[in-house]
């Protein structure tokens, strides 16, 4: 059996460790930028956007440390007594990570989240060789790990043991993302302030902090807008930074009965995944392409309310106001454009040499799925199903050719229709349907 590494006495001493620490910093008064020492044990949040406490490092009270002997005898650590905080949590830090579980255990858990769910013994020694010979350098460590022949070769790992499930909020996002989703005002916000993220800088930074963050500014593009968003637990299991517990969503072990138990195979994110999760992450994906639907919510751009002073928690559901862009003057719309338009007018008409027919239609297609399959599933759509193709021929075990198809056979009565708005109603319904389908394809839900 396993040998335990800490029992009930080790967690009960080393909590002893982290007694006497408070904040070191903090705003006086407490809603201005003034910055000063913090003498207060107790001292609580503070103003809303005057945060210094939660900035600058903490300091230990000796009043408030506990400084008898702390004993960890499973663990292998003995702090005498008399030491003050700052000695304590050194010799503490210091034993854990020389701890020999601590690089591996630490590393894989980083792997899982980033790579695959079952890492190599081999892939898991060498970023843990690196953990101890950087002494932890989690920088060095996180490009290791992506860097890594495992993360970074076709041939690195046997197909049906790499790769891990998409956790439910980073897959909406970058589906959003690859539409060019932004939250619309709302009919009665007139001021396009009320979304730009320029006004960001009337949010009571420090002079220092806000200078940093209007260089980072000027970064985006002009007319850059904010994703408003509220909770998603009901919607796709997960909201950003609002884990039920300090041990995240999933569980790094969590298996599903059956053949992945049997194989000792972990799934974690799986753990999200039911009957009903699945399905309404589904509709999440459909509602953004077809009806501009929050996420979550159904809210069409003049029904619900914003207030930048509650940014974003304090929307409802109904004020998320997420819609994609499908144009022409999107990276999807000019993947599709880039076989369409002939003349580099920026438009479908009959002055182009493609106009109403099949084949270009069909190409443009396929150039909107490729664009679409490297966005959403880094190209492995091409890659396994493409060989062979032949433009206009759907093979039905196919699903990239059925995709194609599907997109090809949209709107296919406006095709021949010399104008403008037609045009673009082709175009876009073409970009609903492909990213729909690829959106939702096992392709785009795993990520290998």
């Amino acid at each position: 059996l396993p040998d335990p590494t800490y029992l009930q006495e080790d967690i009960a001493a080393m909590s002893r460790v982290f007694t006497g620490w408070s904040f070191g910093k903090k705003n006086s008064p407490s809603a201005s930028d003034t910055v000063v020492d913090n003498n207060s044990f107790t001292y609580g949040y503070g103003a809303r956007y005057h945060q210094a406490q939660w900035s600058n490092r903490m300091i230990n009270f000796a009043v408030f440390h506990d400084i008898l002997e702390k004993d960890m005898p499973t663990l292998g650590l003995n702090i005498g007594a008399g030491g003050d905080g700052e000695t304590d949590l050194d010799a503490t830090m210091n034993h854990l990570a020389a701890h020999p579980n601590m690089a591996p255990f630490i590393c894989r858990r980083l792997i899982q989240r980033l790579v695959t769910s079952n890492p190599s013994a081999g892939y898991i020694y060498r970023i843990t060789q690196l953990w101890k010979s950087s002494n932890g350098n989690l920088g060095l460590i996180f490009k290791a790990i992506l860097l890594d022949y495992e993360a970074r070769s076709l041939n690195a790992a046997a197909p049906g043991t790499y790769g891990k499930k998409k956790e439910p909020i980073i897959h909406a996002l970058a589906y959003a993302r690859a539409l060019d989703s932004k939250s619309l005002l709302p009919l009665e916000h007139l001021d396009p302030s009320d979304t730009s993220i320029a006004d960001l800088t009337s949010y009571a930074y420090s002079p220092s902090n806000l200078a940093r963050f209007t260089a980072d500014l000027a970064k985006f593009p002009v007319g850059t807008t904010r994703l408003r968003m509220g909770p998603t637990d009901s919607a796709l299991g997960q909201t950003p930074l609002a884990s039920p517990t300090v041990f995240n969503y999933f569980l790094p072990g969590y298996s599903l009965a059956g053949p992945l138990a049997d194989a000792g195979l972990s799934v974690p994110e799986f753990q999200l995944a039911n009957e009903i999760s699945v399905i309404t992450a589904v509709n999440i994906h459909y509602g953004l392409a077809y009806f501009n639907f929050g996420i979550p919510g159904n809210s069409l751009p003049n029904q619900g309310s914003t207030n930048a002073t509650y940014n974003p928690y304090g929307y409802s559901n109904t004020a998320a106001h997420i819609a994609t862009e499908l144009t022409g003057g999107t990276a999807a719309g000019l993947a599709y454009l880039t076989i369409m338009d002939t003349n580099g007018d920026g438009k479908v008409t009959s002055a182009d040499s493609t106009f109403d027919d099949d084949a270009s239609i069909n190409a443009a297609c396929v150039a909107l799925a490729n664009h679409l399959d490297l966005l959403l599933c880094t190209g492995r759509m091409k890659a396994k199903y493409a060989s062979g193709y032949m433009p206009g021929v759907v093979r039905i075990d196919n699903p990239r050719d059925i995709i194609i198809d599907t997109m090809a056979r949209q709107s296919t009565g406006l095709d021949g229709n010399d104008n403008d708005a037609d045009q673009a109603s082709v175009l876009k319904e073409r970009i609903k349907v492909s990213a729909y389908l690829i959106s939702t394809a096992p392709q785009a839900q795993i990520q290998k």
